[in-house]
């Protein structure tokens, strides 16, 4: 082959081989389009699915929350009303001047108290645990103060029956008043609206005992 032939050989070869790379790359990066074009189209159907999930889940939660918090102001409008109406007629009963033999006022009294721990009892899990703790031992001092009133009304010869009957005056004047301010702020903080309070009660413990009754 002359040196001629050799050239153009060479050069034609050369022209194939930029051709074909030229060819290659082309290609090589039409498929990295097209891998990108396929992976965005992913990405942007993973957005899209999530948002649609997440927007499903935050309806549901924002139903969820708004029931419970209804249930739970009703809750707390209840307890507060037979809370109001109890202590009431609880103060009467052990005050110093009641009329011992007014029996229609100590049965109600005692209607009104057993009222309000029955819905203290059905109630209890939309209320905080500090809160329950604290209306647990105002239902005790209640109770006590009845019960000592009771007693005291009733004094037997040698007996203490004054002395009690002063007892369930005092607790009733003195103890308990600050119990139940302290539950009026909380149910007042209960129904101001706290999104990230409530939903952390949402899943909350349920919180339950049992509240005796006056017999």
């Amino acid at each position: 082959m002359g040196t001629l032939e050799t050239i153009i050989a060479t050069t034609i070869a050369s022209g194939v081989a930029a051709a074909v790379s030229l060819y290659l790359t082309h290609r090589k990066q039409r498929q990295l389009e097209r891998f990108k074009a396929t992976l965005q189209a992913e990405l942007e159907q993973s957005k899209l699915r999530t948002q649609n999930d997440l927007q499903i889940k935050f309806f549901e939660y924002q139903t969820r929350f708004s029931l419970l918090h209804q249930r739970q102001a009703e809750a707390i409008k209840d307890l507060y009303g037979l809370l109001g109406e109890a202590h009431e007629y609880i103060i009467h009963l052990v005050s110093p001047t009641f009329d011992i033999t007014d029996t229609a006022h100590v049965e109600t009294t005692r209607a009104k108290y057993n009222a309000l721990a029955e819905c203290f009892v059905k109630n209890r899990i939309y209320l905080e645990e500090e809160t329950c703790k604290r209306i647990d031992d105002l239902l005790l001092r209640l109770r006590m103060a009845m019960t000592k009133a009771s007693l005291g009304q009733r004094p037997e010869p040698g007996g203490h029956g004054v002395e009690l009957w002063g007892e369930a005056w005092k607790s009733v004047r003195d103890e308990v008043p600050p119990v139940l301010r302290e539950l009026e702020t909380q149910f007042r903080s209960f129904l101001s609206p706290n999104l990230e309070t409530d939903a952390q009660h949402i899943a909350g413990p349920e919180r339950g005992g049992p509240v005796s009754q006056v017999d």
